[in-house]
């Protein structure tokens, strides 16, 4: 060993010098072989099997070294064995950027970007790829499907046929020559596209699973079946494949075949529970549920352990509404299984069963009872978190779910009520990634993904909300409920030609015409075929003549084809046949009014309410008629009128109410509102009112404590105007900090009335932020004109006090 005599240097300043230059070689040596060390324990461990170690040895080498292109590459098998694509192109992001090179990371990370939309990323790493490799069949395939994604027909066609000619197995360029002919609607020249590349000895397992699709879409159900049938000639051992030809002949009405082969994976391996299941849903479909329940408890006979199997029975039960039986059931399973996972389970299901039967008193006691024996028992938390947010306890509930996720990070049910809690507290970003992260863990499951569907179009954002669900109808393609809001997407997109495609594919699906030629009729009236929508909602009434919705749309595009007059005359005959006919009077009296008909009005309404005097919608039309006309005296004795024959009808309640307001007779409406509150406490609209009316005409501090508690239940409410009857009392009260933090929430949502503007503007006031009142109360008397609530002398009265 080399040693140093450290007294024959000049200083102590040397000396120091001398030993931190040696500590930082033998430090960046010591580093570079630790980083070494972990990263081949990494790729020890892999091979050994143990991937979650082998990530811990990969990212405590990347910890020291970030930029340690080694260790990346094991993580990234190691993501790949844990099938987490997210993390898997993460990870090749980052050999990207460290590695000009690499040709596959670019392809891989380009294949996602184009099946998640991202064109232009596409577009750019597949030319970046070609520049390193300009004969990459790979690359020049995906590049052909960018193309085809931004409409270059021919461009595509030929990048794809140039990677054939370079390798004749190249998959992916067989699967882009079929889709552009897909996109032309020539699916014989699809079908010879993808026969091609089985002939060429390309993967012809993914093509022929391809070639199944395309010839169930052009209704060729024999020849898909031939297809498969040679498929698992080729696999015969492949039970992941067997099954999902059973339920491809189960879903194409092949019910005696796809039994056959049921029981065939049934026999080959008796223990799959998983195959006795599949079986027994089969025999429901087939012949009912008592079928498929004496099948299965042929099966549990002699192993009463297999409680997945007792399991189904009760959801077999649960199904048919015999909740008592689905109870009883996991009762069984729950003795038999004691407190272990399977008899907790049960109890958790036990307890999701009493909650969704409005049972609480029995669900809280199972919850305590399950909880007690596993404080951390996935259903009977998130059956917790539930009852939480029922009592909008949202905080908790968050509690109880994170709780969850720590132990399931997957789990669906508590993703997607963490989803809702966000939601309802108004973390709108929160919501939407736990919605996603919901969606992604079921796999498209329908009910998750018409669930986020519902919460994107309420936020507006319509291309997500659709993408979500074409991701439940490829797993689902025969889902009625997510075909029927993808055309009701469409619709609120103006996309007229993609929802009436969308009514044609849920005609063809067998679903109620009357809504097929609703979303018909709309979609047409959008394309300004008014003619051809006005055929189809009159086919829309006359398969359902006693539904409003239908009428109510016919005789809207009666109007929007200036053909008011045809509009009036059938509304007429209606009546000829039927003088009760109240939706018909109703819309005959407003119809009239835009015709040279107007003084028909007041007695067609005076008709209707003589043929339907228990009917709120004549009593509630004709106030409305009235009020618009200013003449309260009529409008207060058709109140009376209404109270007369319909004393205790929450709505000619509220029309009273609305009524006092309208004359500026506040103390009235309020007196009116106490007494709806005092016996209805729990409609949520005359709480609103109730407390909106105390906070804006009262001054005394008790009656705006009252209008402040009455709207605390809205904190967290998605209604906008109601979370602004909170800020309000706040404000009243003086408490300016809580009103603007709760109305600049209520004005991101509705930015444009101009009430918001003006309170949020009032509170910044108050607070002496004079430049952002300013803005927000110049704002409001842009947006005044003719919206209720606010007057323009009050806001510029509050602009003057600056």
């Amino acid at each position: 060993m080399l040693k140093f005599d450290i007294s024959k240097f000049a200083s102590s300043a040397s000396r120091i010098a001398i030993v931190c230059v040696s500590a930082a070689l033998i430090s960046c040596a010591s580093q570079e072989e630790r980083v070494a060390e972990f990263t081949n324990s990494g790729n020890a461990l892999l091979e050994d099997g143990q991937t979650n170690q082998a990530i811990l040895e990969f990212r405590n080498a990347l910890q020291l070294n970030t930029d340690h292109l080694p260790a990346l590459r094991g993580l990234l098998k190691a993501m790949e064995k844990k099938k987490d694509q997210q993390q898997v192109i993460a990870i090749l992001q980052r050999v990207i950027e460290l590695d000009a090179t690499d040709v596959d990371a670019r392809i891989r990370v380009a294949r996602a970007a184009l099946v998640g939309g991202a064109i232009d990323r596409a577009r750019d790493l597949t030319e970046e790829a070609l520049a390193l490799e300009p004969e990459n069949p790979a690359a020049l395939a995906l590049s052909a499907g960018v193309l085809l994604r931004v409409e270059d027909m021919a461009g595509s066609v030929a990048r794809a046929e140039e990677a054939i000619r370079i390798d004749p197995s190249t998959t992916d360029a067989y699967q882009v020559l079929a889709a552009e002919r897909v996109i032309n609607e020539d699916y014989d020249g699809a079908i010879d596209a993808l026969d091609r590349g089985i002939d060429s000895g390309s993967e012809s397992f993914a093509l022929r699973l391809i070639k199944i699709e395309m010839l169930r879409r052009m209704d060729d159900i024999g020849a898909a079946v031939e297809v498969y049938e040679k498929l698992i000639a080729l696999s015969p051992d492949d039970v992941a494949l067997k099954r999902n030809y059973a339920f491809f002949l189960a879903r194409n009405q092949r019910l005696e075949d796809a039994k056959t082969v049921f029981e065939d994976l049934v026999n080959l391996d008796p223990s799959n529970d998983q195959s006795v299941i599949d079986l027994a849903r089969l025999l429901t479909a087939t012949d009912g549920s008592e079928a498929a329940e004496r099948f299965l408890s042929e099966v549990t006979e002699n192993d009463p352990t297999r409680y997945a199997l007792r399991r189904y029975v009760a959801e077999l039960r649960a199904s048919a509404r015999d909740i008592d039986g689905a109870l009883e059931v996991l009762d069984g399973i729950a003795k038999s299984a004691g407190d272990t996972a399977e008899g907790l389970d049960a109890r958790g299901r036990q307890a999701e069963l009493f909650a969704a039967t409005g049972r609480r008193e029995e669900a809280e006691t199972v919850i305590a009872e399950v909880l007690e024996k596993d404080p951390r028992q996935s259903k009977a938390m998130v059956v917790k978190s539930l009852l939480a947010l029922e009592d909008e306890e949202v905080d908790d509930a968050i509690g109880f779910l994170r709780t969850i996720l720590r132990d399931v990070p997957d789990s669906v049910p508590a993703l997607s009520l963490l989803g809702r809690a966000h939601q309802m507290a108004g973390s709108d970003d929160l919501a939407n990634d736990r919605y996603a992260q919901a969606f992604r863990a079921s796999n498209a499951a329908p009910e998750i993904g018409l669930n986020y569907a519902q919460f994107l179009v309420g936020k507006q954002r319509l291309d997500a909300a659709e993408d979500v669900l074409g991701a439940v109808i490829s797993r689902s393609p025969q889902n009625l409920q997510a075909w029927r809001a993808v055309a009701q997407v469409r619709l609120l997109r103006s996309d007229w030609v993609g929802a009436q495609a969308a009514a044609e594919r849920i005609r063809r699906l067998g679903d109620d015409e009357v809504i097929v030629n609703q979303i018909s009729g709309a979609a047409l009236g959008g394309m300004n075929k008014l003619n051809e929508s006005l055929d189809a909602f009159k086919k829309a009434h006359e398969a359902a003549p006693a539904s409003a919705r239908p009428l109510v749309a016919l005789i809207r595009a009666y109007v929007a084809a200036d053909r008011t007059p045809e509009a009036v005359s059938f509304l007429e005959s209606l009546l000829q046949n039927n003088k009760a006919n109240a939706l018909a009077s109703l819309l005959l009296a407003q119809t009239y009014g835009l015709t040279d008909q107007a003084e028909k009005i007041e007695p067609t309404l005076f008709a209707a309410r003589e043929n339907n005097p228990q009917t709120v919608a004549v009593h509630q039309s004709m106030y409305q008629y009235y009020i618009s006309r200013n003449d309260t005296v009529k409008a207060d004795e058709t109140l009376d009128f209404a109270e007369g024959v319909l004393p205790d009808n929450l709505q000619v309640k509220l029309l009273r109410a609305g009524y006092y307001e309208q004359i500026e007779n506040f103390e009235g409406a309020i007196a009116q509102y106490e007494a709806i509150y005092e016996k209805q406490p729990e409609a949520v609209v005359v709480t609103n009112n109730l407390a909106s009316l105390l906070a804006e005409h009262r001054d005394d501090q008790e009656s705006l404590q009252r209008a402040r508690e009455l709207a605390e239940q809205f904190r967290n409410s998605e209604i906008p105007h109601f979370r602004d009857t909170l800020a309000w009392a706040h404000f009243r009260l003086g408490e300016a900090d809580e009103a603007v933090t709760i109305m600049k929430g209520v004005v991101d949502q509705l930015p444009n009335l101009a009430i918001f503007r003006y309170h949020l503007g009032r509170g910044y006031l108050e607070q002496g932020s004079t430049e952002a009142a300013k803005t927000e109360l110049e704002e409001a008397l842009k947006l005044v004109n003719g919206q209720s609530g606010i007057n323009e002398q009050r806001i510029r009265s509050a602009l003057e006090g600056i």
